[in-house]
């Protein structure tokens, strides 16, 4: 079972300018696209990470609470975040449709709300604009200074697709999870040979598959 994170000890309002970007359900048809909203949330908070004075809590901690029914008030205790991400994503014949939804853990009401939609082509646009409506919906509420986010990366949809798959292998952490994750990796790597992030996943999965606890595979191999 996945361990939640224990209540913070400090009773303080958690800070105004803090967000949890909780994992974004995957409403496909298909439940091995789970990887891909998967995904999506994950670079949807890297995205939030870069902004100056916003706190974000760290992605083992909201993934915590995946498929949970956990009330958002008693997460945002948990976590120590003024607000939650949530929200759903459809992927379906050659398009994506993310809505997504900012709620206050103080009293769990809605406070903004939005649907994007674009060709799977366009999901790096699309990412950036899901986390840059956020963010503009986060700074208008606090005060944050405005912030450009890095432009859309323009990478082919399958070298990205190729990654994302790799990384969801890599989060499952068994030995057999991460030699599918450096397979991927690989195959991004193949269609890409300059995708540094997928030169960073494999040196990931090839550090934990040279640990005992996660793999047998030799020092001198790693």
């Amino acid at each position: 079972d996945r361990a939640v994170p224990a209540a913070a000890a400090s009773q303080d309002p958690a800070p105004e300018r803090s967000i949890a970007v909780l994992p974004l359900a995957n409403l496909s048809d298909d439940p091995t696209n789970e990887y891909f909203s998967d995904g999506l949330s994950e670079e949807i908070r890297n995205q939030l990470a870069r902004v100056p004075g916003l706190q974000v809590a760290a992605r083992r901690s909201s993934f915590a609470f995946k498929a949970s029914d956990v009330d958002v008030r008693e997460i945002g205790r948990r976590l120590n975040v003024a607000t939650l991400l949530e929200g759903g994503v459809r992927k379906h014949a050659g398009t994506v449709r993310i809505d997504v939804q900012l709620v206050s853990t103080r009293d769990g009401f809605h406070l903004w709300s939005q649907g994007f939609e674009r060709r799977l082509e366009d999901v790096f646009r699309l990412q950036t604009e899901v986390a840059a409506a956020v963010l503009e919906a986060v700074r208008a509420r606090h005060g944050l200074e405005a912030c450009t986010l890095p432009a859309p990366d323009e990478r082919r949809f399958d070298v990205y697709n190729a990654y994302l798959l790799g990384r969801h292998h890599f989060h499952r952490r068994s030995e057999q999870s991460l030699q599918k994750a450096a397979q991927c990796f690989e195959q991004a790597i193949a269609l890409d040979p300059g995708y540094a992030l997928a030169y960073s996943g494999l040196a990931d999965t090839y550090v934990l598959l040279g640990t005992r606890y996660y793999g047998t595979a030799g020092t001198a191999e790693v």
